[in-house]
């Protein structure tokens, strides 16, 4: 999960780039395996609550500055992040130029990889499943809060808004319940509070429509921290669950799947909600994020306590696609 998640619980849909994929397999050079949790879950605390700000301050400035300085300022900002980055210092050995590959030949053995991998495929299906059901919710919702009332477009922001927050907050406890029930327990039942209260959140919203704004983030919030705190759990898992040759390979396959959805969702959900409505739309997309737990549930996922567990037990050269895991 999201993962790459969707906007639902605070907007996390960005094309899946090389610093992307690069940031993904980095961290884990340079933080122990026994604290990629808890910094999986400072960065993503630190993303939520950028979110949160970032969209108010955008605004000031674009109102204040006007847009062209506000994209300079931006700009600015993208250049002070390099300049921090380039100041981490780690020796890397150079790949061998020998053993170099095509990147058609590399994503398939990415693909290869993830899809034989238990856990893995298991958290790739998980988020594969969520990010197009909520596409399908997020627009139906954007129709429905919009078309309602002259005020739709604040009322949407706060909703969404209550998202961040709830993954902020969820960031900030995911390595303390981690610590305390275990990578699979923790990981489940967080898991399943944020797929499923979405779906609780729309059908009161639709039987209660005078109290839909304020079910709709109430649901938000509860399903941005259990989503906050299952997204740092499984980014570990993953970062893990391969050797450090196939790391980037098998994530990129990872975010193709799951990213992938994004557009998918989104062009079923205008089709869906153009035909059956907004609400029924809402429903279904909410349904699907809700069964998105499934894969993980009965994935060996769920009896993980230490992320020791997941490490391959011996590595194989990657071309010849060999039994990279046993157990999983």
């Amino acid at each position: 999960m999201p993962s790459a998640r969707a906007a639902a619980t605070a907007p996390t849909t960005r094309p899946a780039t090389a610093s992307k994929l690069a940031d993904f397999a980095f961290l884990p050079r340079i933080v122990p395996e026994r604290h990629l949790v808890d910094a999986n879950a400072k960065i993503t605390a630190t993303q939520s609550a950028l979110q949160i700000a970032g969209a108010g301050v955008g605004g000031a400035l674009v109102q204040l500055l006007t847009a062209p300085i506000a994209v300079v300022v931006n700009a600015f900002g993208y250049l002070l992040s390099g300049l921090l980055i380039s100041r981490v210092r780690l020796a890397e050995p150079r790949p061998d130029a020998s053993a170099r590959r095509s990147a058609l030949a590399e994503a398939k053995a990415g693909l290869r990889l993830l899809l034989r991998h238990r856990i893995l495929r298991a958290l790739g299906a998980e988020a594969t499943l969520w990010n197009f059901g909520s596409e399908i919710f997020m627009l139906a919702l954007t129709v429905q809060v919009l078309d309602a009332a002259a005020a739709g477009p604040v009322a949407l922001g706060l909703i969404v808004t209550c998202g961040g927050v709830g993954a902020f907050a969820g960031s900030v406890t995911s390595a303390r319940l981690t610590a305390r029930y275990g990578y699979g327990r923790a990981l489940g039942v967080s898991m399943a509070f944020g797929n499923t209260t979405p779906l609780l959140g729309v059908l009161a919203a639709a039987l209660v429509p005078a109290g839909a704004y304020l079910f709709l983030g109430a649901a938000f919030l509860v399903s941005g921290i259990g989503i906050g705190v299952a997204n740092s759990q499984a980014t570990g898992i993953r970062q893990v669950a391969v050797t450090e040759e196939v790391r980037g390979r098998v994530n990129a396959g990872y975010r193709l799947a799951s990213w992938g959805a994004l557009s998918i969702g989104a062009l079923l959900g205008g089709v869906l909600t153009t035909i059956l409505g907004p609400i029924t739309a809402a429903i279904g997309g909410t349904a699907l994020m809700a069964v998105a737990t499934l894969p993980v549930a009965f994935s060996p996922a769920r009896d993980v306590r230490a992320i020791e567990e997941v490490a391959p037990r011996r590595a194989e050269p990657v071309a010849e696609f060999g039994p990279l895991w046993s157990g999983t």
